[in-house]
């Protein structure tokens, strides 16, 4: 047709897959969405919230208006305003609190709306810099208790190249349900296990469907992975199976270790993990010897509050086994240089003119505005996050949401999220099909452009337009001068000493994704950039932050051996686990995904279940100190006796699991402990659900 084009995008969502798509567009309007074969990676499919971006993208409920308030936080009185008054709005208040506090009264709480380049740092970033520095976050609601961890043992957090697992003979998902949130890897896995007869095994408390598929399925207790690390060492060590070569001339600390490890006899480790001695010496005797093995492990698994040291221990498990820097080996964790070119762009990011430098770890937001410490917090400007909903503990961001600390609070994205609700202010962004961006995945290994498809929906505007305009009053307009497509070529600056684009271009990624230089097989070199040049599984970076150098096991925070008593009151442990219907709170009122995810289920196991009288379909009350939710029951076996599962993301009214979780801080990297959480489970008397 005449007025039909097909445009190659890709997904920048907080996911490990990075599609790259095909969007029919006509006459103005995307009405097709597939998959981009010219993609090695996800070669022509997409996940089931790909499939349904259309109806994402033109809901009803895409906010057309900036919207401002007119009665209190949270009580849903809005006046629908201009642009030009909005606009003008947040110029004066930011500008007030500036000269009256200090720039650094401002938090700029980002999220993973969006994972690319232009929209995930470098231009609000430039923005706050540009206006004398904001109240930046630390740490991670996600992933940076794990990539700490790496980076201490390692030097650097290298995720091992997922094309490269099909040669692996011994393959180990750790935490990970790859079927449901990376889906694209099962391809390469199947060919592994063509290839080379493969034998998958996978640790989880739930009985995934990737567990399904394994030789081997190991159930242990939420938090005692790092037990089970430091019982599988103790057997490799004990036994003689480690690769003496490696440790004598690539690591440093092996002896320490050594003793370490000899206080967690298989015997103890059965005690804490709950797993049978024999399957602990057969996992350990199978990893060490069926080479090459890799370890896949996933977020959830540095979600308690010893996360950071559990990835440390697996990370010297990795290294003593033999199996780090070979071809089918390694660590498969997302990679840091998922963050080039991003975080690395420092001169597009304008860095050096950040005044300020305050941060205030992302875990403690709510705290940080209801305490005032560890500096007064007046402002809350939130991009391409919803904290309300995905920062733990949801009660205590809803109280500082509403706190009179707070003088003045703008949201901007395409929907009247749970945040947005308790702002003083709502601008309509845009979907990432109407503007343009470029990165790379923090898993695979390909650069990707992320084209415009559309033109922005009525009323909202782009991210780019937004900063133009709030650069415009603040009177640094000619830094967002640029187009989309300039910024992104400035994004990609192949002049870094370690650039790994060089040779691609904006131009050139509209032809198709281009990998990036990076090693088929990272550590191959064994040239770690740790201060010893070695794997240090002693680390004395670590003794400066008042951590142990050893990747101890402590128990996590929540639990019935450490708290028994909250134990008695709160006997289930609650995984806020991942739903493939939804990334994080943006896909649960999507029409399509509603039709085959109409509600959040708590899993349950029917032991659990029968001793609350409650049956399945039932509704019940999920509870602790910190809040409750109601939701439907799900008896299922594939859960672990005394561990519910509830899938986190859903709108306060549907039942946010994080009502329940704790602002607890892991013990490296200063991550989310969101899995560290003890519930109890009661029925709802007479208004059963069937």
């Amino acid at each position: 047709m005449k007025n039909t084009r097909v445009v190659r995008t890709a997904c920048p969502r907080d996911c490990f897959d990075a599609c790259s798509i095909l969007a029919t567009v006509e006459k103005g309007k995307m009405v097709k969405i597939e998959g981009d074969a010219a993609s090695p990676i996800t070669r022509g499919h997409l996940c089931p919230k790909g499939e349904a971006y259309i109806p994402w993208v033109y809901h009803p409920e895409r906010l057309t208006h900036p919207l401002k308030r007119t009665g209190a936080r949270g009580e849903g009185k809005w006046e629908k305003i201009s642009w030009e008054e909005a606009l003008d709005l947040v110029t004066e208040k930011l500008r007030g609190l500036k000269e009256k506090y200090g720039s650094d009264s401002i938090l700029y709480h980002w999220g993973t709306g969006t994972h690319f380049s232009l929209y995930y740092g470098i231009l609000p970033f430039r923005f706050f810099n540009l206006m004398g520095g904001a109240m930046n976050l630390r740490g991670s609601l996600c992933a940076n208790a794990g990539h700490s961890a790496v980076a201490f043992t390692y030097g650097e957090s290298l995720g091992h190249d997922p094309e490269d697992i099909v040669n692996s003979k011994y393959i180990v998902f750790w935490g990970k349900n790859v079927t449901s949130t990376n889906i694209h890897h099962m391809p390469f896995i199947y060919e592994a296990v063509e290839k080379n007869g493969a034998t998958l095994v996978t640790i989880d408390p739930r009985f995934t469907e990737i567990a399904a598929k394994s030789a081997i399925y190991l159930q242990p207790r939420i938090g005692t992975d790092g037990a089970l690390a430091l019982g599988m060492m103790n057997v490799i060590i004990r036994e003689g199976l480690y690769d003496s070569e490696f440790v004598k001339n690539h690591t440093v600390g092996f002896d320490q270790l050594k003793k370490l490890v000899k206080e967690y006899p298989p015997e103890r480790v059965m005690s804490i993990t709950t797993l049978p001695k024999e399957s602990i010496i057969g996992l350990a005797r199978d990893y060490a010897t069926i080479k090459p093995a890799r370890i896949e492990v996933g977020m959830g698994l540095q979600h308690n509050s010893n996360g950071g040291q559990t990835f440390r221990a697996i990370a010297s498990l990795v290294a003593i086994s033999g199996n780090l820097g070979i071809s089918g080996g390694g660590l498969g964790f997302p990679t840091s240089r998922f963050t080039y070119p991003r975080a690395h762009n420092l001169e597009l990011k304008l860095t050096q003119m950040d005044k300020n430098k305050s941060t205030v770890p992302v875990v403690k937001a709510a705290e940080a505005i209801l305490t005032g410490k560890p500096k007064p917090i007046k402002g809350l400007f939130v991009w391409a996050a919803n904290p309300v909903n995905q920062n733990p503990d949801t009660g205590k961001m809803i109280r500082a949401m509403k706190s009179s600390n707070l003088e003045f609070s703008v949201v901007l994205d395409p929907f009247m999220t749970d945040t947005a609700r308790l702002a003083d202010l709502v601008l309509p962004s845009c979907t990432s099909f109407e503007q343009t961006d470029v990165g790379i995945s923090y898993w695979q290994y390909y650069m990707q452009l992320q084209q415009k498809v559309i033109e922005p929906l009525e009323g909202s505007k782009t991210d780019l337009e937004i900063f133009r305009e709030l650069a415009k009053r603040f009177g640094f307009e000619e830094y967002f001068s640029h187009s989309e497509e300039e910024f992104a070529e400035l994004a990609i600056n192949r002049k870094l000493d370690r650039s790994i684009v060089e040779h691609v271009t904006v131009q050139k990624l509209k032809e198709g994704p281009i990998r990036a230089k990076m090693p088929n097989v990272v550590w191959s070199d064994r040239k770690f950039p740790t201060p010893s040049g070695k794997v240090e599984l002693y680390s004395e970076r670590l003794i400066s932050l008042g951590v142990n150098p050893l990747p101890i096991y402590e128990e996590p925070l929540e639990s019935h051996v450490r708290t028994p008593k909250l134990a008695e009151k709160y006997p289930l442990s609650l995984i806020s686990r991942h739903s493939r219907f939804s990334m994080h709170s943006m896909d649960y009122k999507n029409p399509l995904m509603k039709k085959v995810n109409p509600k959040p289920l708590l899993d349950i196991h029917p032991r659990d279940a029968e001793e609350r009288g409650i049956s399945n379909g039932d509704l019940v009350t999920v509870e602790n100190d910190r809040g409750k939710v109601s939701v439907i029951a799900r008896t299922t076996r594939a859960i672990k006796p005394g561990v519910v599962s509830l899938p986190q993301g859903w709108s306060l009214q549907d039942g946010c699991s994080n009502f329940l979780t704790a602002d607890y801080l892991t013990d490296i990297g200063e991550n989310a402990s969101y899995f560290t959480c003890l519930v109890q489970v009661t029925k709802r008397k007479g208004e059963d659900v069937k």
